[in-house]
């Protein structure tokens, strides 16, 4: 029948179709990325610094029954809010302490985030294979994968920022009525997340679109006395109820050290004003080599300012602050894949083919230098001649490429099966890199002491796999200190290395654990020695 029709209808028929085989397949994408997220996902250790650390800190707000604010070796912490160590022990309450119980919620509020993203491209009217396809992108993207199954904050603040801007354009867009106490809510419970860097996402992106747009509504809405009110009482009364137990002390570390501090010259992850320049393409791969091409489309959709400003305003902004870490950034992925997605599903096939074909030679080029540098059969010894087996794999997709229309989804999917093959690989090495073996023996060794000690360094481990409060030595004569008074101590390798001579011989290495980058022992001084000295 099809034949009958003339060329251009033929044609438009072909494309109903093929869009229609797409628009079926939505669910099983769907479930292919819930699938990836979850996968493979507890068989590994909890990395240093951050995922142990917030751990620790979850683990003794239970333990003290102190749910008021953080705290992290049995002192306080207020590098960041008391609300996703909240959700981290309503966590553990339902699942027990375990590797699920601490890696399930940014699994969950991952899910969220695709519920609210597709809703959010639905009300500015994307087709619907621009949707799909841009929720493809984004969960095949490297860091907002990987994230999305970390022990970290990040994803719970990226779902209260769309979540957010749902609500915004919900009243813009359709008028809906009492809406301001949920955005109000969202910007309080980012604000107890990640502090006042909430702004940024919550006012100062809506604002300059107000402006721009001149869109009224935008105004009435963020400036509404509900919105405003919901905003700050939650904080305000979380401020409160610290100065009520802490005073004072508590403000001093959360405006001058944590927000002004870090703005102007940061203590921690102090970078250059162009690090995101390099470091966003670095977070998107493997869809870096696309990030240009974008910039150069013609066709207007609408919303489009907004997304544009999505994008720019946080860039610009988070690269004159500066504390820089390229997860700062996490929201800008939204923008991004919807730009990378539209770009994707144009007309521009020798392009697109060229950047793929590059994209999949860095691939497999890395797995190479992998394979060179690391004895991944050792880690993982079922697994051979994977350079090979991503050649198949890629030549196989690039033959679709060349072959069928499907390259958009096809090249997603590709970039989804990398993600989950690189948890494979890696998560592997976290059991090598873990101090869990130091961590345990050392409470073994030390079961009879109220605290540990370390020679500089603390590391959440210690804390985390020995259940102890820390004490921190800095000098050779705290530390020898401490041998003579037989206590068990945990020193870096390179900082024994350096100890002086007679100290070193008095002692003895009960434990040495060589991991990569940097050795951690255990060191004493034996009982006979100490009665000789």
């Amino acid at each position: 029948m099809l034949l009958l029709l003339p060329g251009h209808l033929q044609k438009i028929n072909l494309k109903e179709k093929e869009d229609n085989i797409v628009l079926n397949l939505k669910y099983l994408i769907f479930l292919l990325i819930i699938f990836s997220i979850f996968i493979y996902s507890y068989s590994r250790e909890f990395t240093e610094p951050d995922e142990l650390k917030y751990v620790e800190i979850s683990r003794e707000m239970l333990e003290a029954k102190n749910f008021l604010y953080p705290i992290y070796n049995y002192e306080l912490y207020l590098d960041k809010g008391p609300l996703y160590f909240y959700i981290l022990i309503f966590s553990q309450k339902i699942f027990g302490e375990n590797k699920f119980s601490y890696i399930f919620p940014s699994q969950f509020f991952s899910v969220l985030t695709l519920i609210i993203f597709f809703k959010i491209l639905k009300l500015f009217e994307i087709k619907k294979n621009e949707i799909f396809l841009s929720i493809l992108v984004l969960f095949s993207s490297i860091q907002f994968h990987f994230l999305s199954k970390a022990v970290r904050m990040d994803i719970v603040l990226t779902f209260f920022v769309i979540f957010s801007y749902y609500l915004l354009f919900l009243k813009i867009l359709k008028d809906k009525k009492n809406l301001e106490l949920l955005y109000g809510l969202s910007f309080a419970f980012a604000l107890l997340t990640k502090g006042p860097v909430s702004f940024i996402w919550f006012w100062a992106v809506p604002l300059f679109y107000g402006i721009i747009e001149k869109e009224k509504k935008v105004f009435k809405f963020l400036f509404h006395p509900l919105n405003l009110f919901f905003s700050f009482l939650p904080v305000l009364f979380w401020l409160f109820l610290l100065y009520n137990k802490l005073g004072l002390e508590p403000f001093k570390e959360i405006f001058q050290r944590q927000t002004l501090g870090r703005m102007h010259s940061s203590f921690a992850h102090k970078r250059p004003i162009y690090y995101y320049i390099y470091m966003l393409p670095l977070s998107f791969f493997p869809y870096t080599f696309f990030l240009p091409f974008p910039l150069f489309k013609k066709e207007k959709f609408k919303g489009e300012s907004f997304f544009f400003l999505w994008f720019l305003i946080p860039f610009i902004i988070f690269s004159l602050i500066s504390g820089k870490i390229s997860i700062y950034l996490l929201p800008l992925s939204f923008p991004l894949s919807l730009y990378i997605s539209k770009f994707l599903l144009s007309k521009k096939i020798k392009i697109k083919v060229t950047i793929s074909t590059i994209s999949i030679l860095f691939i497999v080029f890395g797995f190479f230098i992998y394979k060179n540098s690391v004895k991944y059969t050792e880690i993982f010894p079922y697994i051979k001649n994977i350079e090979f087996l991503f050649l198949w794999i890629s030549l196989t997709f690039l033959l679709f490429f060349f072959k069928n229309n499907y390259f958009p989804y096809l090249f997603s999917i590709f970039s989804l099966i990398f993600c989950i093959f690189l948890s494979v690989i890696f998560y592997p090495l976290t059991y090598n890199i873990s101090l869990k073996e130091t961590s345990l023996k050392y409470k073994c060794l030390s079961k009879n002491d109220k605290f540990g000690y370390s020679f500089w360094d603390i590391k959440p481990s210690f804390l985390y796999y020995s259940k102890k409060k820390f004490i921190e030595l800095h000098k050779n004569e705290e530390l020898e200190e401490k041998l003579k008074e037989g206590k068990f101590i945990l020193i870096k390798g390179k900082n024994f290395d350096k100890l002086p001579k007679e100290l070193k011989k008095l002692c003895e290495i009960n434990f040495k654990q060589e991991r990569l980058g940097e050795d951690f022992l255990i060191i004493s001084i034996p009982s006979q020695r100490q009665n000789e000295h």
